[in-house]
This record gives C-alpha cells, structure tokens and sequence, in this order.
C-alpha cells in the first residue's frame, strides 16, 4: 500500500491539521493529497442540508467511476457500503490474528466505528481541533475507513465483471480433461507426517503419527491403461480476499489481479504431476502465446523469486487467458499441498498470511496512536503462537475413556 503511505501515516495527518506549510516543505506529496481532500471537505462544510452534500460528494465519486459501472444515482450509496465492508475486512483480520490481550486498544473508539456515512468520516477527518490523543484515533481512523473503502469500492467494481465466468471453464473440462463422473472417488486418506521435522507430510499411510485427511480425488486418463488422480479446485476470489492481496501483496497501486479465477490440481507423486502437466499442456492449455508469467518451482527463468523454494512455491504456476477470462493455474504434489495446510513450518498458509498481515495492522494501527508494538519479539510470539494452536488442531486426538 505504499502509494497510500503518505496518507496514511499519523504524522502527516496531525502536521497537515496544525501546520500545512511545513509539511508542504517536507512531504509535498501527503500535501498534494490532504489538500484535495479538504477541498472536498471544505465543500460539505459549506452546506447544511445532508442532501446537498451528498449530491457534491456523488459529483465527486462520478469523477472517477465510469456510470455504466454504477449509476450516478447509487455511486453515494456503494460507497457508504464499500466503506462498511472495507471496515469488516480491518474487522476479520483482528479477529482472526490478533489475541485478545491487545484488541481493546483496536476498537475503543466508538464515534468513528460507529458511522460509515462519508460526509461524516470526513468531517472527522478534518475536524480535529486539539492535540488530544482521542481526537487523533479518531481522525486518523476516519481517514483509513475513508481511503480503504475507496480503493475497495474500485476493486468490487472490477470483480463484478468476472462473476459466473469460471463455470464455464470448469464445465468444459468435465468434457476434456477429467474422464471420471466426480462421484467415486471420496476418501478418509491417512497422512503420516514426520513429528521433528515441524509435523511436514512424511507419506501416505496409517501409524503413530498420522491424521486422516477427507479428500476427493478426480481421474484424468493421459494414456491408455495410464490414469492419474489428482485433487482439484475451483474458484472465484470475492472481493474480500481480492482487497487482501491488492493491500498486502500488490501494494494498492492497482484494484485488480491476475487470480481473481484459479484452479488448483494437487498430484499424489511428482511424477505424477509431470505426466499430468505434459498431457494438459497439449491439450487444455495448447497456445504458448497466451500462458503468462510461467514459474516452475518458482522462477521464471528472467529472475529469481524471493520466496521460491520447495516448501512455498507449486511446481508449476501459470496465467492463462481463456475463453472464460484470465486464469491462475497452479500443479502441486502432495506434500506441498499437506504442508501449506497442515505443518507447522513457516510455508503453512497461516504463518505467511501473518507475515504479510502483519505489515498491514501496522499502518491501520500505527504504534504512534495505538501504542501496540507490532515489531517486538513478544508480540510476534503471541501473534505466531495464535496461528500455531489453529493448525494443531488438526492433530489433536480424541480423548480415551
């Protein structure tokens, strides 16, 4: 989110509210933006009737939302409740990393939280008159709502455009690619995981440390006499979890991605996988020119990716434009698989998510106003403690009589 970075650092907000000119000196970019935002607040605070300024707000939004996306009429109305889902997307990730020790501090400010309504939050916003550490939460808080539901707003706009589209890839393949008719093939299938080496997949079967895992295995016949089993996954990212990547991972310069649509095939064996990857390759996804940004096992031969290595990136990841739209396309084996759900290493989809949540917890609630230390050994701890309990539950045994 660094393109919101001067915006959404308290400092800059508290130096706009008391000293403009200094900060016009220091920061002429969170200038350039405070200042356009109180030209818009100035216009509100002029008018007395509520229908009035939304009517200058809408004015204000039709500037950057295309009427055949939302008509002018309703674009007061869809942001109000971007601005509310952006708030429940803040909301569930303090409910799902934060412990309960430090949530307090995170929602004591009643006034703000309670309003999704844009002429208010940019009200408060603005209306600071004093140094007092309330006024700022509170203002600061505004402005996060404001700007997040904004850029959620632009996302929602864009995702909507590609709802329904991936069944049509998903039904096609039915026809082409799996020769099974999905009905067959569920299954209790135990899992034996290695206990000192952080509960990592070990191999199939039953023993002293294994879990049953429910799984539903689809056949693919690549050959005569030679079919493969492969666990597959379909889906269409909501806008929730789009706004998460935008903010985590593409840094909030754009509102799209390029896997708002993904399938997933997990292979039981490597060598599965590479048959499997070959046969599909000719033909599901025989056109070169429209697979972008191939990776195997994480490279993608231009340059190295910092997190590419076994334990995090598929064997095989790919875009793929389609006749249902852009495509992510991932191939793993099982043991990638199993360890990003299962194991407590660091690969395990929770752990990462930390790492990347982490970072954004500490823009919305900067140590400065919050007074919560989010680089400490300590609070990394706990925080990394909440999302290990998660996974070992997955290994807890039942109680004996």
């Amino acid at each position: 989110m660094k393109d919101l970075q001067h915006l959404l650092e308290p400092s800059h907000l508290q130096l706009f509210l008391t000293n403009p000119d200094e900060l016009k000196k220091n920061e002429p970019i969170a200038w350039e933006h405070f200042s356009r935002l109180l030209h818009l607040y100035k216009k509100i605070e002029k008018v007395n009737d509520k229908d009035k300024a939304i009517e200058i707000i809408t004015n204000w939004l039709a500037k950057t939302i295309d009427t055949s996306d939302i008509e002018v009429k309703h674009m007061y109305q869809e942001f109000t409740q971007a601005i509310e889902s952006a708030r429940t997307f803040i909301k569930s990730m303090v409910r799902e990393f934060v412990p309960s020790t430090m949530k307090y501090l995170m929602s004591s400010d009643g006034a703000s939280d309670n309003t999704n309504d844009p002429i208010d939050l940019l009200k408060m916003v603005f209306s600071s008159e004093n140094d007092l550490m309330i006024n700022r939460m509170r203002s600061f808080s505004s402005l996060v709502a404001w700007s997040f539901g904004m850029r959620y707003l632009l996302t929602d706009i864009d995702n909507r455009k590609i709802k329904g589209r991936l069944k049509k890839f998903t039904t096609w393949l039915e026809k082409h690619l799996f020769t099974d008719d999905g009905s067959e093939h569920f299954a209790n299938t135990d899992v034996t995981y290695d206990p000192k080496d952080k509960k990592r997949f070990l191999e199939f079967g039953s023993g002293p440390n294994s879990i049953a895992v429910a799984l539903w295995f689809r056949q693919i016949e690549i050959a005569n006499n030679i079919t493969i089993e492969t666990l597959f996954t379909a889906r269409t990212k909501q806008t929730l979890d789009i706004f998460r990547k935008v903010l985590l991972k593409s840094l909030g310069e754009i509102p799209q991605v390029d896997d708002a649509q993904g399938i997933t095939f997990v292979f039981k064996t490597e060598k599965d996988l590479e048959l499997a990857y070959a046969f599909m390759m000719n033909k599901i996804f025989a056109n070169p020119a429209a697979i972008i940004d191939l990776r195997l096992n994480g490279q993608d031969g231009k340059e190295t990716n910092g997190k590419s290595s076994k334990n995090f990136a598929p064997k095989r990841r790919f875009i793929a434009k389609t006749f249902a739209g852009t495509i992510e396309v991932q191939l793993s084996d099982f043991k990638h698989f199993f360890d990003g759900e299962f194991s407590e290493g660091e690969e395990n989809h929770h752990l990462y998510r930390l790492r990347q949540v982490r970072q954004l917890l500490k823009m919305i609630f900067p140590t400065e106003l919050f007074k919560l230390h989010w680089d400490s050994p300590e609070t990394q701890f706990i925080m990394q403690e909440l999302q290990l309990n998660r996974i070992r539950t997955n290994f807890a045994k039942m109680p004996q009589n």
